[in-house]
């Protein structure tokens, strides 16, 4: 969890230096300005397993519905309130210690190829190899079609139609 508390304030910190022009610009998530994206890092925080239930059943379990559910619930706080959300949360709650949540449908993306990243000691799966840097892999196994440009090896384009391009 230590990895995950410093992305956090990391992330944190890039957020306070932003003005209020860079909030409301496009983000690399289709359709979501910057602001959208912080509120949908946060927007799972508070959520008891019950809330979470009825966020996914209210978003007919359709994880683009739901994560929009997340970021309308959040929409009137300003990106100061915003900031000051992350800060609360730089440690994610809610989970046991040492357990992370899995990417949603990120291992079935990685399915039949061997993902390395290129900066970290990390490496995934079995099969032909995909490289790149942990970031771009990890933008990758999220659906992140732009990420697959920073991806290189034999496992590239069986990777990629997996991921949807």
């Amino acid at each position: 969890m230590e990895l995950a508390r410093e992305e956090r304030e990391e992330f944190a910190e890039l957020l306070a230096g932003l003005s209020p022009h860079q909030w409301e610009s496009p983000s690399l998530c289709e359709r979501w300005r910057v602001r959208d994206v912080v509120a949908h890092v946060i927007s799972y925080d508070e959520l008891d397993f019950r809330s979470l239930a009825a966020r996914f059943a209210k978003g007919w379990f359709l994880q683009d519905r739901v994560n929009e559910l997340g970021v309308a619930d959040l929409a009137d706080r300003t990106p100061a309130q915003l900031l000051e959300l992350m800060r609360i949360h730089a440690e994610p709650s809610g989970l046991p210690a040492g357990w992370f949540a899995p990417l949603i449908r990120g291992a079935w993306r990685a399915r039949g190829v061997k993902l390395v990243a290129t900066d970290l000691d990390w490496s995934h799966g079995r099969g032909p190899q995909v490289s790149g840097s942990g970031e771009a892999l990890l933008m990758a196994m999220a659906g992140r079609r732009d990420a697959l440009g920073d991806l290189t090896g034999p496992g590239r384009s069986a990777f990629a139609a997996h991921v949807g391009a």
